[in-house]
């Protein structure tokens, strides 16, 4: 299965965009970018393992070890850890790993928010029926 996750985060560098893609759980990449208010021109990604905490509702993402896909501006892997909201169509939280960021906003789907996360490590949509796959430009992403 496919997710996507789209937002920003806050770091030393400034606001910077963030896409994390959950490509088959737990295994993900965090891919960031500049946005609109972003006083720099970076862009990288890596690859993450998340893990789901059920009784807090909680969301982890570490760095894998030798995770880089592309890194051109010589920054550090970071972490996410957060809750998800809004029936799982928000995930917010703190950027860990990092002395120099702080948080993170991201909703569900990029171009489509309706798609959601199931603590069984599964993709459903709010009614418990499943989500096809389909693409927003050359993006994979998930419709329920």
């Amino acid at each position: 299965n496919h997710n996507l996750f789209t937002g920003s985060y806050i770091c030393s560098q400034g606001s910077t965009g963030l896409a994390l893609h959950i490509d088959n759980w737990p295994l993900g990449r965090f891919k960031f970018f500049p946005t609109p208010e972003s006083p720099h021109n970076c862009s990288g990604e890596f690859r993450v393992r998340g893990e789901w905490v059920n009784a807090s509702k909680t969301l982890f993402f570490d760095p894998l070890p030798d995770s880089w896909i592309h890194n051109g501006c010589g920054y550090h892997t970071v972490g996410l850890y957060g809750t998800l909201t809004e029936h799982g169509l928000r995930f917010r939280g703190e950027i860990t790993r990092s002395y120099g960021c702080t948080v993170f906003s991201t909703v569900k789907g990029g171009a489509s928010n309706s798609v959601c996360f199931d603590s069984d490590n599964g993709v459903t949509d709010s009614r418990g029926g499943g989500c096809s796959l389909y693409y927003f430009g050359d993006e994979p992403a998930l419709r329920c």
